[in-house]
């Protein structure tokens, strides 16, 4: 789960930091992702754009804000 800082730098220090952690089934949940500009930072929402880049992270949908990632 990730949720703290929203700048560029500690969102993906977090993503790099924990992401490895999780084994393939496992879950990364991103928290704040907003992809209009106008509703809040875009720092989580960057990070979850590049997980699905790097085709190892399934979208599994989101829950308002909270975006929900699967390791394939």
């Amino acid at each position: 789960f990730i949720d703290g800082g929203h700048s560029e730098e500690e969102v993906f220090a977090d993503f790099v930091g924990w992401s490895s952690h999780l084994i393939a089934g496992g879950y990364l949940c991103v928290h704040d992702v907003f992809p209009d500009p106008a509703d809040g930072g875009q720092a989580p929402y960057h990070v979850v754009q590049h997980a699905r880049r790097l085709g190892t992270w399934d979208d599994c949908g989101r829950v308002d804000s909270l975006a929900i990632l699967r390791r394939r």
